[in-house]
């Protein structure tokens, strides 16, 4: 039995009238009965099921992969700051094949405990105007409301929502207030480690915590040494990150030469610095790390490694892994997943929308099944339909 976890983790986000998602999508973390693998589990008091440790989304491009994580990253960024009356509210991307959508609010709810308690908050809203918004939270198991906004009866301090302007979320106004409550569950949502693929700060973002960490750069330098990268240590010229140098060990060739800067190393290697940093910090410390477009450019036994990592029994600290991925050796409920921690996206050929479920959602499927075999088959659909033509 593993020991009672007291770190944040996820155990649910869901979106609805969001991207190409027109209905709610939700994605649990939250584990199932099977009786797959123990060890890939966090027990806490707040889930009787436990929290599944790491999770894949799958499906073809365009099925709405990215904008789950996407929603994650906007959800923080409405609660960044204040805005005055009016102003645009970031992540207002409602489904755009159906009028009444378009006239709808976008919806975000997302579930998840710290130290023991389950929080669960959500928000709805407009162009430049939130409709509802709520937080409750669960200790010594009872649900207990901290506010609500826009629905039948309002339950509000009224000092804080005299200064909450219709853009801004009540949770960050409260928050600047110093509510107890509030300020933990924005510090836990911004806490959320969200790498979106295509975006180069990661980079930047390794070297500084490994830079202000010994140990968390000796961790990283481990990845590198298990990875087979021939990398020794990194620097950078301007001191800020901004233009990394890696130290390849070379015998019999001078120092100098064997410092390569980031722009001459392989994508791979570049992907994996910037993934190996907020990596080894959530593994170290716990929390969170979404990443999307997981396994571009890294050689699959890498992927695998990642994921194990988190899987781990060693993983003690309430550390998870979400990701995205058209990467199919991690389609492995043999040796890499459980049945719940796969997920699918596909789209819906009629509506057009994007819809989500989970592996274990389908009968039949054994701990010790060939679902890649499966899956190309188009057994769990969520795969591209080519359209052979004998010229383009």
């Amino acid at each position: 039995m593993l020991n009672n976890i007291l770190d944040m983790m996820i155990l649910d986000f869901a979106v609805r009238n969001y991207g190409p998602f027109m209905d709610e999508a939700v994605l649990s973390m939250e584990a199932t009965a099977l009786d797959d693998k123990a060890d890939h589990v966090h027990v806490s008091e707040a889930s009787k099921k436990g929290v599944l440790k790491a999770s894949a989304v799958f499906g073809p491009n365009a099925s709405g992969k990215s904008s789950l994580f996407k929603a994650v990253s906007d959800l923080q960024n409405i609660l960044s700051g204040t805005r005055v009356e009016g102003s645009d509210i970031p992540g207002y991307y409602p489904f755009r094949l159906c009028s009444g959508s378009m006239e709808s609010p976008v919806s975000m709810r997302i579930r998840l405990i710290s130290d023991g308690v389950l929080y669960q908050y959500s928000i709805s809203f407009f162009r430049n105007r939130i409709a509802e918004e709520s937080l409750y939270y669960k200790p010594n198991g009872r649900t207990r409301l901290v506010f609500a906004r826009g629905v039948d009866k309002d339950v509000l301090d009224g000092s804080i929502s005299s200064r909450t302007t219709s853009s801004s979320a009540y949770l960050t106004v409260a928050a600047s207030f110093n509510d107890a409550i509030a300020t933990k569950v924005l510090k836990e949502i911004s806490g959320i480690n969200v790498l979106m693929s295509g975006d180069t700060v990661y980079l930047k973002d390794t070297y500084q915590l490994s830079m202000r960490d010994d140990k968390l750069k000796r961790m990283v330098l481990r990845a590198f040494d298990a990875a087979d990268l021939g990398i020794v240590d990194f620097r950078t010229v301007d001191g800020e990150g901004t233009d990394i140098v890696f130290r390849h060990e070379m015998n019999g060739i001078d120092a100098q030469e064997m410092d390569f800067p980031s722009s001459m190393e392989s994508k791979g290697t570049n992907r994996m610095f910037s993934l190996i940093g907020p990596v080894a910090k959530a593994l170290r410390d716990g929390g969170t790390v979404l990443i999307d477009g997981f396994g571009s450019d890294l050689h699959p036994f890498l992927t695998r490694w990642v994921v194990s990592l988190f899987n781990s029994s060693e993983n003690s600290s309430g550390a998870q892994l979400i990701v995205n991925t058209h990467d199919l050796s991690l389609m492995d409920i043999r040796d890499v997943f459980r049945r719940d921690q796969i997920w699918f996206t596909n789209k819906d050929r009629g509506s057009g929308a994007s819809v989500l479920y989970p592996l274990s959602y389908f009968k039949g499927v054994r701990k010790n099944s060939d679902i890649l075999h499966d899956y190309i088959a188009g057994r769990f659909d969520a795969i591209p339909y080519i359209i052979s033509y004998d010229t383009l």
